[in-house]
């Protein structure tokens, strides 16, 4: 007899996903979720991109890790309000995790909140954790193939974040074979190209938009 796990797992994340939204709708604060590789600059993105909304809004970050608050560490530098999630060996956060982070921040009456997933790209994308957009972001020294070898994830994200382009020049990253392979799994999303803090701009008129527009 062959028992489905994996359904009831997702069915009760989902309610508490949902929990959550309803908590950062009454909140007033929208939410993103940030996925990708280890090593794929997840952190390095958010210290560029942290200093340029903080001047419109206030920001709070959910730090996801195995092990180390290092990330949050780097964040906290900043003058950014940080809450490190240490998984102990889980592959991603859930939304019980991330509900544990949204009443720990509750107080600072944030409008604007990054959630930083555990670094990989297979297991985060299954669990909804309340946010209102999700951001992958995929470096140059990955391969152009990560999209189409991970399709979930790269299917259920708002926009792609190419990191490390000042790379290019040294990998065989092709950018086409990846707007192609994006856009083949989902239409009309945005892919931003980002080496430093380079291209930083372009992306935060897209959070800001989230935050006006709904």
């Amino acid at each position: 007899m062959h028992v489905d796990l994996h359904h009831d797992v997702w069915a009760l994340n989902n309610s508490e996903g949902d929990s959550n939204r309803q908590w950062l709708d009454k909140h007033g604060i929208r939410a993103v979720n940030i996925m990708g590789s280890p090593g794929a600059g997840k952190t390095t993105l958010l210290e560029y991109l942290l200093p340029v909304l903080q001047k419109d809004f206030r920001i709070g970050v959910i730090e996801g890790d195995v092990a180390t608050s290092r990330d949050a560490q780097r964040i906290a530098a900043l003058g950014v309000a940080v809450i490190q999630l240490e998984t102990q060996g889980v592959c991603h956060l859930d939304g019980r995790m991330v509900r544990s982070g949204l009443e720990a921040l509750e107080s600072l009456q944030l409008n604007l909140l990054f959630i930083e997933n555990v670094g990989n790209l297979v297991c985060p994308a299954d669990f909804f954790l309340g946010e209102h957009r999700r951001l992958a972001v995929l470096s140059t020294v990955e391969g152009a193939d990560k999209v189409v070898k991970y399709p979930t994830l790269f299917r259920r994200v708002d926009a792609l974040a190419v990191t490390k382009t000042d790379l290019l020049p040294y990998t065989e990253f092709d950018m086409g074979q990846v707007s192609h392979d994006f856009q083949e799994l989902g239409a009309n999303r945005p892919i931003f190209t980002l080496s430093k803090g380079k291209g930083i701009d372009a992306l935060a008129v897209w959070f800001e938009a989230l935050l006006r527009n709904g």
